[in-house]
């Protein structure tokens, strides 16, 4: 059970890390009425901050500055695992995100997950 207690508190700790992160990079995206959500995946392998908008669609140019600052924060911290910025139709990568290679059109959500990085 010691090993157990280690395992969750860090898990624990690095959730807290992450909405740490998340806060501040998206606070602004917050006070425009975004809802950010960070919780440990399904697998309890990772942790995922999923970003959206009240349910509806959103546009990349709205909220790029704040994202990419973010992604490349959480970036420094964290492994990224995955990362899905989903369309309508299609999804981008991490890479796009921060290389701002995203066109205009609506997203529905972005999701990016990380675990810690190996020391």
């Amino acid at each position: 059970m010691r090993y157990l207690r280690k395992f969750n508190e860090s898990i624990s700790d690095s959730i807290s890390k992450v909405e740490e992160i998340a806060d501040y990079h998206l606070a602004d995206l917050k006070d425009k009425g975004f809802d950010v959500i960070v919780h440990q995946t399904k697998d309890k392998t990772g942790i995922a901050v999923w970003l959206g908008y009240r349910g509806k669609h959103f546009n990349w140019e709205f909220i790029k500055d704040s994202y990419i600052t973010f992604a490349s924060a959480i970036n420094d911290e964290f492994s990224v695992t995955r990362f899905d910025a989903h369309l309508p139709i299609g999804k981008y990568t991490y890479d796009d995100i921060v290389d701002d290679n995203i066109s205009n059109d609506d997203l529905t959500y972005l999701v990016i997950i990380v675990k810690e990085k190996n020391k």
